[in-house]
């Protein structure tokens, strides 16, 4: 298939391809803060796009273990990661969206112990 646009074929075939997105009020509190490298095919802007979506994502991380009703395999994430909407008032979580990061399943009980980040 023939690439069309001269920018992305260039950026293509580079060794490396990332896109940087910085918070910059973290780098001033720790210049010594993690970066967190993703390899990706994507354009340069695509990349960049997803490198502020996976920053903002970070913002303000929280993480919950909830115990689901059911297995989950690992068949369930073909299709990318699960997410829920969490609503626990008392946490103020109100339809805020969560991703699970680790599941374990207990097949004696039929349940899963899921942990979930957003």
């Amino acid at each position: 298939m023939p690439i069309s646009d001269n920018e992305r074929a260039i950026f293509v075939k580079q060794d490396y391809r990332y896109a940087t997105a910085i918070d910059s009020a973290v780098k001033a509190k720790n210049q010594m803060a993690r970066e967190i490298a993703i390899d990706t095919n994507l354009s340069e802007a695509d990349a960049t796009t997803r490198a502020n979506n996976e920053l903002a994502f970070n913002e303000n991380p929280r993480y919950f273990e909830l115990e689901i009703e059911g297995i989950i395999t690992l068949n369930d994430f073909i299709e990318g990661p699960l997410s829920y909407l969490l609503d626990f008032p008392e946490y103020k979580t109100e339809n805020r969206q969560a991703t699970v990061v680790s599941f374990s399943a207990d097949y004696n009980t039929n349940t899963t112990v899921i942990g979930v980040r957003g």
